[in-house]
């Protein structure tokens, strides 16, 4: 390498850490203050999680200004919001978080392949990053609507540190699988539904292959087609199924009290009749209430809750 090389590369270094050092900073005040996760705040952005991570620790070899300037309009952005008055719901302990957890930890314990079902908006992915969050050692995944088996097996390979470029597939899977062989740890794909079929297939050789616990999450339409499929039923044998519901009152009451902590048993009544049970509904009902009652500057009633009802794009 040449000494003009070297020279550029300092350089580029030193202008890294002279931006690295303060975002670094002001990611810890945004999280601490917030109370969001860093994965959360990667989710706002265009980068992974992995990403900012490595922009963090001063690992990441790509633009880290563009990783920075994303990061910091996606704080700036929720600052807003938060500055703005409105308090976001926190994470609460509902009925279907519990649930999930307890499901979470029986298929860790016997190592066996699960199906997370239930309907969307319920608060499953809530319950996911909270029990990744609180397991390290958990693999959570989330899939879209491209999500392939080189994409599934790349995901697992940046969460293993395993190298993948230029990684023919089974060989690939051969190193998966080895690292994972009896390490206890726990696969999770969350949306399963928008995954190709095969992904699942390959999740299931996972499964077999390394002895350890794989759950696959999704919407009721997932149960559907696997049951429909003749090539998943080597999958759908080896699953335990559990079925999750809506909220129920005293949930409603919890996440409701969480900003409104002297909400009155009618009021309580009018967010449970109003969100039919639906944990992202709710959420976006408490957001809204609290924007009219700032900008009108009146107290919490039913037929605030009702004008929130109205003005909500998404519906129960």
């Amino acid at each position: 390498m040449s000494d003009e090389r070297v020279r550029l590369d300092e350089e580029l270094y030193q202008k890294n850490e002279e931006r690295r050092i303060p975002f670094k900073e002001r990611v810890r005040a945004f999280l601490e203050l917030t109370g969001m996760s860093q994965n959360e705040l990667a989710r706002m952005t265009i980068y992974t999680a992995a990403t900012v991570s490595q922009v963090l620790n001063g690992k990441y070899l790509g633009d880290n200004s563009a990783v920075i300037n994303a990061a910091d309009s996606a704080m700036a952005t929720e600052m807003a919001r938060y500055e703005n008055g409105v308090v976001a719901v926190p994470f609460v302990d509902t009925s279907i978080s519990k649930q999930i957890n307890y499901a979470l930890n029986i298929l860790s314990i016997d190592k066996r392949m699960g199906l997370i079902i239930g309907n969307t908006g319920v608060g499953k992915s809530i319950a996911l990053k909270k029990y990744a969050k609180d397991n390290p050692s958990c693999i959570l995944i989330e899939a879209d609507d491209t999500y392939k088996v080189n994409t599934l097996l790349r995901n697992l390979a940046i969460k293993l540190k395993i190298g993948y470029e230029k990684v023919k597939v089974d060989i690939l899977m051969e190193k998966i699988i080895a690292e994972l062989a009896d390490s206890g740890r726990m696969i999770i794909l969350d949306e399963a539904e928008r995954a190709h079929l095969k992904v699942l297939s390959i999740l299931r050789r996972i499964y077999d292959m390394a002895n350890i616990p794989v759950v696959i999450v999704g919407l009721p339409k997932l149960l559907t087609r696997i049951k429909e499929d003749v090539n998943m039923a080597q999958v759908s044998s080896r699953m335990n199924l559990i079925q999750v519901g809506k909220l129920n009152k005293i949930d409603v009451k919890n996440m409701v009290e969480t900003v409104f902590k002297d909400a009155s048993n009618d009021v309580l009544d009018m967010f449970f009749t109003t969100s039919k049970g639906i944990t992202v509904y709710i959420s976006a009902l408490l957001r809204l209430v609290q924007r009219i009652m700032k900008k009108n500057s009146c107290d919490l009633t039913k037929d605030i809750i009702l004008q929130a009802k109205d003005e909500l794009i998404i519906s129960a």
